[in-house]
């Protein structure tokens, strides 16, 4: 369900020069509420969305509920939505007007945004069962774009 855990890099992993389709994608954690962790590591043997995003992104709010329904239409699916350096206030206001229900990773200092080379809002990352990225998207998702990518990594 939606909390706004915080994003954190494990152990120095400040730069990868290998985001590219197959290579495995880059591991961070979060921090949630209770203070406990969980890494993307953690969620091997899902398929794995992440997406980067943030309020002020007009191409971003165009996407945003056709993740929403691809999320929930998937319970196996995880959807991490990673708002790029952005106070919670804004966050947990667009996160309301989007119902959305995923976890909105909150990367305050933008280091998953770095780790993952983003260079664009939005930036999708599609990262199969194994842990593999399966497909980098820079810009808006189309419907057709996202059932295609989503099926290559159920």
């Amino acid at each position: 369900g939606r909390g706004y855990p915080a994003a954190q890099l494990i152990a120095d992993r400040k730069n990868n020069t290998a985001l590219k389709t197959g290579a495995p994608a880059p591991d961070f954690a979060l921090v949630l509420a209770d203070g406990s962790h969980l890494s993307l590591s953690d969620l091997r043997g899902r398929p794995v969305v992440i997406n980067f995003w943030a309020t002020w992104c007009g191409p971003c709010r165009l996407e945003m509920p056709e993740l929403m329904r691809a999320a929930m239409g998937d319970p196996n699916l995880v959807l991490l939505a990673v708002n790029t350096q952005e106070s919670l206030d804004p966050v947990a206001a667009f996160a309301e007007d989007f119902a959305m229900t995923t976890p909105v990773v909150l990367d305050g200092e933008g280091d998953v945004n770095n780790l993952y080379a983003v260079r664009g809002l939005p930036t999708t990352y599609f990262i199969d069962p194994s842990g593999a990225i399966s497909a980098i998207h820079p810009g808006v998702l189309s419907p057709p774009a996202l059932r295609e990518r989503l099926d290559a990594i159920r």
